[in-house]
């Protein structure tokens, strides 16, 4: 389940649906606190959205908590 959410949020994020891709975001993190993609991914949304105060956090918390991610490192 966790695997084909995230991957339905990537690909809304990839289509600019920045709210379908948050929502499903937000529910795999209700079930899954610290779900570094999901983590990641919220705040890639952020910084899109013109908001790097709030995606830079998300990002960092990502990192710590998949510190080796190359997709984490690179954002």
């Amino acid at each position: 389940m966790t695997d084909a959410a995230l991957k339905q949020a990537a690909a809304a994020l990839q289509r600019g649906e920045y709210a379908v891709a948050e929502e499903l975001l937000q529910g795999l993190l209700a079930r899954e606190p610290g779900l570094p993609q999901a983590l990641h991914l919220l705040g890639v949304i952020a910084c899109r959205r013109g908001d790097p105060a709030r995606g830079k956090p998300l990002i960092e918390e990502a990192l710590r908590h998949a510190p080796d991610d190359p997709l984490v490192q690179n954002n």
